[in-house]
């Protein structure tokens, strides 16, 4: 409902549903099929899909240089890739399906598959009946939305991520005038928000970390169990559900935030001051994994907040994945 409503109304500063003809009932619907495709892996499920489009909605309409530098139709293209960036994702990451040799892998040819398929569902579902999210878009007005949604799905595979940083680097900027440099921008955008699940109120911030580590720790028991090569930086511990791997747990978000998330936040808001927010969010959400990646810290200065309805929902069926339950 939350998500028909900003898409659909006619309050906020970008007015998608005039420019784009788009009701109520067709939004309502894409948005279902869509959500219908996510899995409930522990993190890359609908609530993370919701959650980056929600963050893009955030860097819109609360900040004048990116609603001055997109046009709506932009804006609009941000919005669907944010929302369909991750549709049907397996919780398991590029690597794993290449050294696996299966179907994804031989469909994309070993390229950004996860991010191939992502962009595929997305059109596939706007061609169902009821679902038709580009129906009012005129033709000539079509294929540029398509290239852009395509470009920042593709965009968010991290094998990406050095090449974007660098490039963040040698901007003056935010320059949209060139349809290249407005590309990238929109591109980076998504791909910042992707990743800063670090960088949200620390309520929110641990719960997905513990979702993030449960994933990792379902691909690391799949890659043992088909004899593939184990992801080092994914195996945190043989039972991450027990306290005592919290440290670890603390550890690689410390690592992620610092030398990942920390970096591209920082670049992106030189030219777009609202992400500023983002950055000091991190940095205080990094001193609370410090204290609990302390092994004499108080384990009460920094609590870990329960798990939410959603969150135990996709940590039982990780938990059937690793006691063999569920294939």
């Amino acid at each position: 409902r939350l998500l028909t409503v900003i898409l659909h109304s006619n309050d906020v500063p970008c007015c998608w549903k005039q420019r784009c003809k788009l009701t109520e009932e067709v939004v309502s619907t894409f948005a279902a099929k869509i959500f219908s495709q996510y899995n409930q892996v522990p993190y890359h499920n609908m609530w993370h899909g919701f959650g980056v489009f929600q963050g893009c909605y955030w860097a819109m309409t609360k900040c004048s240089e990116v609603r001055k530098g997109f046009s709506i139709m932009d804006q609009f293209a941000l919005l669907v890739a944010a929302l369909c960036h991750d549709t049907a994702h397996d919780g398991v990451n590029n690597a794993f399906h290449m050294n696996a040799y299966d179907d994804l892998a031989l469909t994309y040819n070993d390229t950004s598959l996860l991010e191939s398929m992502h962009a595929r569902k997305c059109f596939e579902t706007s061609r169902l009946p009821g679902c038709e999210i580009f129906g009012g878009i005129e033709t000539d007005e079509f294929k540029p939305v398509r290239a852009t949604i395509i470009s920042c799905i593709i965009q968010t595979d991290m094998t990406f991520h050095g090449a974007k940083m660098k490039k963040l680097d040698e901007k003056n900027s935010f320059n949209c005038e060139d349809p290249e440099e407005k590309k990238f921008w929109l591109e980076a955008i998504l791909h910042g928000l992707d990743i800063a699940n670090a960088a949200w109120p620390w309520e929110e911030c641990s719960r997905w970390a513990r979702m993030v580590c449960t994933e990792f720790k379902m691909q690391v028991a799949k890659e043992k169990l088909s004899g593939l090569p184990v992801t080092v930086f994914m195996d945190i511990g043989d039972n991450i559900f027990d306290e005592v791997y919290l440290p670890n747990v603390a550890k690689s978000q410390i690592g992620f935030g610092n030398f990942v998330v920390k970096g591209c936040l920082q670049k992106i808001a030189c030219h777009i001051p609202l992400f500023t927010d983002l950055v000091e969010s991190l940095e205080t959400n990094t001193e609370n994994w410090k204290e609990i990646a302390d092994p004499e810290a108080d384990p009460a200065k920094v609590a870990l907040p329960p798990p939410s309805g959603n969150e135990l929902v996709c940590m039982n069926y990780a938990k059937e994945i690793l006691t063999g339950q569920k294939p």
